[in-house]
């Protein structure tokens, strides 16, 4: 588990596969041409094979935690 926190910002290092939780706050998440908003509570999963393509951003504050696979 590991936690991005936003203000501002955004970011495109997102780890994949992964589960994103948004904690607080609110913002945009964008990948492959296509942009939801995201406010607390909400969640979405990237996989792998557009790993390179998200981006997370917010023009106020944004906290997500991220939810890894477990490691073998």
């Amino acid at each position: 588990v590991g936690r991005i926190r936003l203000t501002e910002s955004s970011t495109n290092d997102i780890t994949a596969p992964a589960i994103y939780i948004v904690t607080e706050g609110e913002g945009v998440v964008s990948a492959n041409g296509k942009t939801r908003k995201i406010h607390k509570g909400d969640y979405f999963f990237v996989p792998h094979c557009i790993k390179n393509n998200v981006t997370v951003s917010t023009d106020s504050s944004l906290e997500l935690v991220e939810c890894l696979p477990a490691k073998e």
